[in-house]
């Protein structure tokens, strides 16, 4: 809770009020998409592998499925996301900006490894892979 009262007037200062604005709202933008990709896989995927916790090919297959639909959607999403900024003359004048953002979408669908992990149950890898997610979203 302290960190953003350090570094919005920081980053409001570094990139000014229009920059700042920019950023956030290619974030907002950005951030409908990241909802369209995760689809609710983290859920549901959880569900789903508590059911078929003992049978590894079960498992494989639903391992296997989910990571292909979730591709397919984040090839939907690109396309969509590209039309809109090439659409939009506001969004194609800072395109770097959406784009470098929309890499968020990408590192949710990398996250997907964090279900699969819930799921099986390895409490170990869950000990250390919570705090290094938390350090990466600390250092974003």
């Amino acid at each position: 809770m302290v960190l953003p009262l350090i570094t919005f007037p920081y980053l409001i200062r570094v990139l000014g009020f229009e920059g700042f604005g920019l950023v956030n709202y290619a974030l907002a933008l950005v951030l409908f998409f990241v909802v369209f990709v995760d689809f609710g896989y983290n859920l549901a995927g959880t569900r789903d592998v508590a059911a078929f916790q003992n049978d590894t090919r079960k498992l494989s297959k639903l391992f296997s499925e989910k990571w292909v639909a979730q591709l397919l959607l984040l090839v939907i999403a690109t396309l969509i996301f590209a039309v809109i900024v090439l659409v939009f003359n506001k969004l194609r004048e800072n395109w770097t900006v959406h784009l470098l953002i929309f890499v968020l979408v990408l590192a949710k669908l990398m996250d997907r490894i964090a279900w699969q992990v819930n799921a099986i149950k390895p409490y170990f890898f869950t000990l250390w892979l919570k705090p290094l997610r938390k350090i990466g979203q600390f250092l974003r």
